[in-house]
């Protein structure tokens, strides 16, 4: 009987890992709820927002992918996080004279497309243009553009043709009502689930959240999101670059995640 036993556990044991669709394996494989963050990782790198990072994201399978955009002072967006984040890529030999002349520019938002343009040459990663991005996306039409920064609603929906495939991240509540009304795909609003954020939440049955996984982690949190997620709705959250993290909040607290360096 004792054996029967132990025999039927190894059968409902080996068809559960079958069945473990969320087996590391098959997120790294699959991509299905990873959001390549700022283009992705390339070289030891994260927030570089470069050409080589997302076309390295997308070689590997990723399909949404995260950007900072930026609006130059002619109105062209750019994809750009922070000269903290540039200052870290330039290529060897440029000197500091232009590095500071950049650094004055980036810092002050006082930047043309042309600044960007002359920038990339000092780079060893090219920031991405809105022209880039029309491109790559308009390529392949299995990539979702997730926008971080901008909430210049109608300068995106001129800049790119596949709104159907633009989620923007919005940051406050004004910003989330005014891009609700605009055509696309999706509108999500990150919050860090103040007893505000939770009225306006339920009053407008808000569907998608994005979260800090500070946030996340905070024990009082927990009930709310478990009951978010189990009333079909989706919760966004950044950065997670522990596989075994997103393993355990998935579903739990969390159903879709921004990562650097999950390959």
């Amino acid at each position: 009987m004792v054996n029967i036993l132990k025999f039927l556990f190894g059968i409902l044991l080996f068809n559960f890992q079958i069945v473990d669709v969320f087996s590391k394996d098959n997120i790294f494989h699959e991509k299905k709820n990873l959001i390549s963050h700022a283009g992705g990782f390339i070289d030891n790198h994260a927030y570089t927002n470069s050409i080589e990072a997302l076309q390295n994201s997308i070689s590997k399978g990723f399909y949404m992918i995260e950007l900072d955009l930026r609006l130059t002072s002619d109105n062209v967006f750019v994809a750009l996080h922070s000269w903290k984040d540039i200052e870290k890529i330039f290529e060897n030999g440029v000197n500091n004279k232009v590095k500071s002349f950049y650094k004055k520019k980036i810092k002050n938002n006082d930047y043309s497309y042309n600044d960007i343009i002359e920038l990339n040459k000092n780079l060893k990663y090219k920031i991405l243009s809105q022209f880039d991005i029309e491109k790559i996306f308009s390529k392949n039409e299995k990539l979702i553009l997730f926008i971080d920064k901008s909430n210049d609603f109608k300068r995106i929906d001129k800049a790119f043709s596949f709104n159907d495939r633009i989620i923007i991240e919005t940051f406050n509540i004004f910003n989330f009502l005014k891009g609700s009304n605009q055509n696309f795909n999706k509108i999500l609003l990150s919050t860090d689930l103040d007893i505000v954020d939770r009225v306006f939440i339920k009053i407008f049955n808000i569907k998608n959240l994005v979260i800090s996984k500070e946030t996340i982690n905070l024990t009082t949190n927990e009930e709310y999101l478990n009951k978010y997620i189990q009333n079909g709705k989706e919760i966004f959250v950044y950065t997670v670059n522990d596989f075994d993290l997103i393993k355990k909040l998935y579903g739990k607290k969390a159903t879709y995640f921004y990562t650097d360096i999950i390959n």
